[in-house]
């Protein structure tokens, strides 16, 4: 389950537990993205068709449809829903159709936040 007290930059409040981590890791990346959505439509329109091609395997991808009903918002209730802290988004998130959306340095310039690394990196 997502922890609620993530803020940005998220707090993980269990180094040990992985999971934990990954969501918060998860959350700060789709944070970044929610972010660039009004300036860049283009990261909405390649998550739309990224969706698209899902539906047509759901078996390969169970999260589809929800993905699909989460991108037909318009873009600030799609950012509202990619912060959001529910165990549904936190699920989402991680298969989400938004990779690719941020390059390699602002990924990596999120993900090295003392908070986002584990304890054996620190």
């Amino acid at each position: 389950m997502c922890q609620g007290a993530l803020d940005y930059p998220p707090r993980v409040t269990t180094s040990d537990d992985f999971h934990s981590l990954a969501e918060a890791r998860s959350w700060a990346l789709h944070s970044e993205v929610a972010g660039r959505l009004q300036s860049h439509p283009e990261i909405i329109e390649r998550a739309r068709k990224r969706v698209e091609q899902w539906l047509k395997d759901p078996a390969r991808h169970p999260y589809a449809s929800s993905w699909s009903e989460v991108l037909s918002h318009d873009t600030p209730e799609l950012m509202s829903a990619l912060l959001r802290k529910d165990a549904e988004m936190c699920t989402l998130r991680q298969a989400s159709p938004f990779a690719g959306a941020l390059d390699n340095r602002t990924r990596w310039a999120i993900l090295k936040q003392p908070a986002l690394r584990s304890r054996e990196t620190r």
